[in-house]
This record gives structure tokens, sequence and C-alpha cells, in this order.
């Protein structure tokens, strides 16, 4: 078995409704699930960004996900 970390996070409802929207439409068994991916989709996609290695759609994807966070 994988030793796992705990950790305690707190999100703006707003956020926590987003989540469980991804968890759903990507049919997650576990609401863990949906937030472990989505951590690791967004330090994939600061990587990118950070070595401007990503191509347009991925640039409007991390417009369109900046927005949705301000």
């Amino acid at each position: 078995m994988t030793d796992y970390i705990r950790k305690t996070i707190v999100v703006q409802p707003e956020q926590y409704e987003r989540i469980k929207d991804f968890r759903f439409e990507n049919r997650m068994a576990t609401e863990m699930d949906a937030i472990r991916t989505l951590i690791e989709m967004g330090m994939h996609f600061a990587l990118l960004k950070e070595d401007e290695q990503f191509n347009i759609d991925e640039q409007n994807a991390v417009e369109r996900l900046n927005k949705t966070m301000r």
C-alpha cells in the first residue's frame, strides 16, 4: 500500500462545487480522487507554463482557469 500524507484544506463554496462537478463529470469514485487529479493537473500546467512548452490550446485553458479562480 502506498503511504499518503494527510492534509486538511479549506476551499470556498464555489471551489467545492467545481470540485464536485469535476468529480461527477469525470466519473471519479471519490472526492479525494478528484482533488488529487486537479492538483496534478495544476502542477502539470504550472511546469509547462514555467518552461513555456505549451501550445495555444493549453494557454487558453490556463487563461480560462485563471479567470474562474478570480
